[in-house]
C-alpha cells in the first residue's frame, strides 16, 4: 500500500497551543498539585480536539467513455454526519519514463464543489493533452504509473480546513468500466438516500477506442 493512503490530520498547531497554555499554567502554579490534572487535561485535549477527515475513496479507479474519448475516474463520499464545504481536488500523475520518475497535475472536470451532500465523481479527460493519451493498461503497468491524490475541505463543526490522500497505481485501474448510482430517492421520507455500501459498485463498458485489457 503507497504511503499517500494514510490520513494527514492537521492537528500539530492545536497540540502545540494546549501545550503551550499547560506549561504556562503549570509555570505560574509551580509547587501546586493542580499542575498535573491541567497537564493532562491539555494532553487529551489536544489528542480528542483535533479534526479529521473522514474522506472515503473508491477502491478502484476506472476508464470509461466520457464525451466522445475516454477519461480516467475516481470517486468520494463523505463517512460522516457533519458537513464538509469548499472541496478543493489535485492529481498528481507519476511515472517512470528512460529510468526516471516523472510528475505530471492532471487536468480535470471539476477542481472544486462548494458543497459535498452526496459523492463526488472526479474525472481527468484523456485527451491530446493528457499525459495519459494512447495509453493502454499495458503501458500503465510498464510505467508504473500512480495517481496520487489530495482532497481539502472546510470542517463546519470544526471550523478548520481538513486533509486527506489517497492514490491508485495500475492494478487499481478498471479499463472499460463505469461506476454504478450509490444513490436513490425514498419516495417515503421524500429524501435522497446515499447508499456507502455501494462506493464501489462498477460495471463493465464498451470503450471507444481499442484497449489492451488485463489478461
Amino acid at each position: 500500500m503507497s504511503p499517500v493512503r494514510r490520513l494527514i490530520r492537521p492537528w500539530f498547531i492545536t497540540t502545540v497551543l494546549c501545550l503551550v497554555y499547560v506549561g504556562i499554567v503549570i509555570l505560574s502554579n509551580k509547587g501546586n498539585p493542580i499542575s498535573l490534572v491541567t497537564l493532562g487535561t491539555g494532553i487529551l485535549f489536544a489528542r480528542f480536539s483535533r479534526p479529521t477527515a473522514a474522506i472515503i475513496f473508491s477502491q478502484r479507479a476506472v476508464v470509461a467513455p466520457y464525451h466522445g474519448k475516454t477519461g480516467l475516474m475516481f470517486r468520494l463520499t463523505n463517512k460522516r454526519m457533519n458537513q464538509l464545504i469548499e472541496l478543493e481536488a489535485k492529481v498528481l500523475f507519476s511515472r517512470v519514463r528512460a529510468g526516471a520518475r516523472i510528475y505530471d497535475q492532471l487536468s480535470l472536470e471539476r477542481t472544486r464543489v462548494v458543497f459535498f451532500p452526496l459523492s463526488w465523481t472526479i474525472v481527468h479527460p484523456i485527451n491530446e493533452k493528457s499525459p495519459l493519451y494512447n495509453f493502454n493498461y499495458t503501458d500503465m503497468v510498464n510505467a508504473k504509473i500512480e495517481a496520487l491524490v489530495f482532497v481539502k475541505a472546510f470542517d463546519e463543526v470544526f471550523s478548520n480546513t481538513v486533509v486527506q490522500r489517497f492514490s491508485y497505481i495500475a492494478s487499481e485501474v478498471v479499463w472499460g468500466a463505469k461506476f454504478k448510482m450509490m444513490y436513490h430517492a425514498d419516495q417515503k421520507k421524500g429524501a435522497t438516500v446515499l447508499d456507502l455500501n455501494k462506493l464501489n459498485d462498477h460495471e463493465k463498458v464498451e470503450l471507444l477506442s481499442p484497449v489492451i485489457t488485463p489478461q
